[in-house]
């Protein structure tokens, strides 16, 4: 995963100020896999693949999926993890489980709203800080709002 972030940091630095996309990103990797096929090994890249596919979010529609009181279900809920401790978890996504709606109880959907309301309330207020600190960019930018991030850096 390391060597992919690095890549996705070189792919935005080579854009500018034009921006990257997800499909520009990925003819960067292709490029760079054909230029040299030894930097992402076959288990790292299954590993990211399965991390990706485990944080995609569920689907909310289908004729598959549970509706109750006219209100579909999503296809699998995310809980905190069942009987851990603190020493047990090593990263905070071992803090979370999934469940497959159709194995899942009221707490679970009761947990997994929660959890989705934590994640907004952090969400929300880390979006307030950076308004905050994006309003005083533009002060010390005298209202330049074309003015560029790295000259209003400080100096280390």
């Amino acid at each position: 995963m390391k060597s992919m972030l690095i890549e996705r940091s070189k792919y935005l630095a080579t854009q500018e100020t034009t921006g990257g996309t997800a499909s520009g990103f990925r003819q960067w990797v292709r490029k760079a896999v054909e230029a040299d096929p030894r930097i992402f090994p076959a288990d790292a890249l299954r590993d990211e693949a399965a991390t990706k596919a485990w944080e995609t979010q569920p689907r909310k529609k289908g004729p598959d999926l549970l509706s109750v009181a006219g209100i579909d279900i999503p296809e699998y809920l995310t809980r905190h993890r069942r009987g851990f401790t603190e020493g047990d978890v090593d990263e905070i996504e071992d803090l979370f489980e999934k469940i497959d709606s159709r194995f899942a109880t009221v707490d679970d959907y009761l947990e997994d709203a929660m959890v989705k309301l934590r994640n907004a309330a952090r969400a929300s207020a880390s979006a307030e800080r950076q308004a905050a600190h994006a309003d005083q960019c533009l002060r010390l930018a005298r209202f330049d709002r074309a003015a560029r991030l790295r000259d209003l850096a400080d100096k280390k």
